[in-house]
């Protein structure tokens, strides 16, 4: 649970948590299974973030957006066994990616 260090009240928590459940219902099938883990806390990070910024609408859908336009580096973009071998980029490009 991406919210388990947050002091908050009982409302606070549930808003967050539901904003959670339909932001990675919509995300997760698409993440890798092992991204999945930092993503959920990424997408966490995200929640809060636009929580303590005051917001408090639509915090799924903001999230959603939010987390989809974060370029990042998942591990099957620099694991040897890659979906596709030939397409996985070398070392060096992962070293570059950085």
């Amino acid at each position: 649970m991406p919210f388990r260090n947050l002091v908050a009240e009982p409302d606070v928590l549930a808003k967050l948590s539901a904003a959670f459940d339909v932001a990675w219902t919509a995300i997760g099938p698409s993440i890798d299974p092992l991204d999945r883990s930092a993503e959920r806390e990424y997408l966490g990070s995200i929640i809060f973030g636009l929580w303590e910024c005051g917001e408090t609408e639509a915090l799924a859908a903001q999230a959603v957006i939010k987390f989809q336009e974060s370029p990042r580096l998942f591990s099957s973009d620099v694991r040897p066994d890659a979906r596709d071998p030939e397409s996985a980029p070398s070392p060096t490009d992962a070293m570059i990616l950085k």
